[in-house]
């Protein structure tokens, strides 16, 4: 949102600028054609001059405020040292040092920050003008929506009853029944004029524009100063046509009194009189006075300069790019801490839980008064496949149903068949290549599904749910299994094994047996990563194709 802002404020002034050069140069002068065109051309370029990248060895004045305040502007809070960098080089160490936005203080309003207050000032003002709008062509459309239509060649007449003042849009013609029929002809050609010139466009473009810097001055001032170029341009084509300019102003002058009422739409009495019949008894411009314009080139080039950005030198690209991926490292590092921290809390809830049931089922010399032999097993691997009870899933789409699944129909065979109740135990299991967000989500599940157990229990009149239906959760890891934190040494029969091999597997295994035979010399080491079950499943691997291996477990 802050590059948006700064886009648009940079936009905004050189919507200042053009307004006063369309003011100064073009308001006055009777070629309304081209007086369009520059509105067109030069409101674009509002749009596209502070997309335009130009860099500079050394920043002048104007170019390093421009960058300060950009500086607010910032989409993150920023420690202001590339900026802070730029800025010292070219003689602002002083000043950059003292500036509270540069080192990340800006204060803004009730905690939020000022970032964060403009924002929502701003996003308000353009909703609002957005609402204003669109309950303008409500209006207008519940005006015309229903009403007998009237064709006048491409266009549609309609005709009210009451007082309406006359205005057209789009397609349509409106005017009341009275102007129909007192002087209906002229305030036709005058409304054709407006959709043959296509004022339409020009106004939705202008209603654009002040939805998005409904904060500038200069841009309702260009509003204005637009509807009065079309009445100028209607004007001049209703004269064109042949009407006597006498009766015509006559007309105006009787019209004169009138509200707008539609701001989407071209009114027969939007302008003011006097200015419209001044400028319609003006003598025509000279051709000439169209290069006026020309003086906005200059003051185009002198904004694009002052937009301008400091060059970078190969140096500070690399610190840049050195800074940025700090930061997204940063980041990733926390959330790989925030994952951290609730997998530890999840196990920690478990270890409270069963620690404290067990804390009451204990003799005074230490033993377990009640040992239960029937538990569950849940491994997550590091491609996080979910292998639960010996059932493999490859996504484990409902985890919270499938555990309490289990655990109910294993405690009721029990209850049937060995005429006991008794809790049951859970060992989890995850891989170190686990994905985080999937053991912790695992985590999640496996307790609500030990909530709905006990919820039954407690449906059922259970007195002391921790005692019949506990938390008895065992979780380890991250552990390695398979290869990872593994290494296997082979060698010759009654030498002392030096090739290493890592990707211990049985067709591996197979083509070194036929290499150096069964009774080659061979070391199996894994590190304390690797769980008892995988450990045991590696051995049982090796010894398979060589019987006298010698194997190794970090503890």
């Amino acid at each position: 949102m802050g590059t948006f802002l700064f886009f648009i404020l940079k936009s905004s002034v050189c919507l200042f600028l053009f307004t006063i050069l369309y003011i100064t140069l073009l308001k006055n002068i009777t070629h309304f054609r081209f007086s369009r065109w520059a509105f067109w051309v030069g409101t674009l370029f509002c749009w596209l001059i502070p997309l335009i990248p130009v860099s500079v060895s050394i920043l002048s004045p104007i170019q390093q405020s421009v960058m300060m305040v950009g500086e607010i502007f910032e989409e993150m809070p920023s420690d202001g040292k590339v900026a802070t960098g730029f800025l010292a080089e070219n003689g602002w160490d002083a000043r950059a040092e003292h500036l509270p936005f540069q080192q990340g203080k800006s204060e803004g309003i009730c905690g939020l920050s000022l970032l964060t207050v403009i924002s929502l000032f701003y996003t308000m003002g353009a909703v609002g003008v957005f609402l204003f709008f669109v309950y303008s062509f409500g209006r207008l459309w519940h005006l015309i929506h229903g009403k007998p239509v009237q064709r006048e060649g491409s266009f549609r007449l309609v005709i009210l009853p009451g007082k309406v003042c006359s205005f057209s849009w789009w397609k349509y013609i409106v005017m009341s029944e009275e102007d129909y029929r007192q002087d209906g002809s002229l305030i036709l050609i005058h409304e054709k004029m407006h959709l043959s010139y296509y004022h339409t466009l020009d106004l939705g473009w202008m209603h654009c524009l002040l939805i998005f810097h409904w904060f500038n001055p200069m841009t309702w001032v260009l509003w204005q100063e637009l509807r009065n170029l079309h009445e100028y341009e209607a004007d001049e084509g209703v004269i064109s046509s042949g009407v006597n300019m006498v009766q015509y102003q006559l007309l105006l002058v009787k019209k004169a009194v009138g509200t707008r009422l539609y701001s989407m739409a071209n009114g027969f009495d939007h302008s003011k009189l006097k200015n419209r019949i001044g400028m319609m008894l003006k003598k025509r411009s000279n051709g000439w006075v169209r290069l006026r314009m020309l003086l906005a080139v200059p003051v185009a080039a002198g904004v694009v300069y002052a937009f301008a950005q400091p060059e970078m030198s190969e140096k500070q690209v690399l610190l840049q790019m050195e800074l940025m991926t700090q930061d997204a490292l940063l980041q990733d590092s926390i959330a790989e801490s925030k994952l951290t921290e609730e997998i530890a809390s999840m196990k920690q809830f478990f270890k409270e839980k069963s620690d404290a049931w067990w804390k009451h089922h204990r003799t005074p010399e230490g033993r377990y008064v009640w040992r239960t032999t029937q538990t569950h097993r849940l491994y997550m691997n590091g491609s996080n496949e979910v292998m639960f009870d010996t059932v493999v899933y490859k996504i484990l789409t409902d985890p919270r149903q499938v555990i309490a699944g289990r655990l109910r129909s294993a405690r009721e065979a029990d209850r049937l068949e060995k005429k006991k109740d008794e809790p049951r135990f859970l060992y989890m299991v995850y891989d170190v290549n686990s994905d985080k967000r999937q053991v912790l989500g695992m985590l999640k599940e496996i307790k609500l599904a030990f909530d709905d157990l006990r919820a039954e229990y407690v449906a059922k009149g259970a007195s002391d749910v921790d005692e019949v239906c506990p938390y008895m959760v065992y979780v380890y890891g991250p552990r390695k299994y398979g290869v990872n934190g593994a290494e296997l040494l082979i060698g010759a029969a009654g030498t002392e094994p030096q090739e290493r091999i890592h990707d211990i597997t049985g067709n591996r295994l197979k083509s070194y047996q036929g290499r150096y035979g069964k009774n080659a010399s061979v070391l199996l080491r894994v590190d304390n990563s690797v769980s008892e079950r995988g450990y045991i499943e590696m051995c049982k691997r090796v010894k398979r194709y060589f019987p006298a291996a010698k194997t190794e477990h970090e503890k």
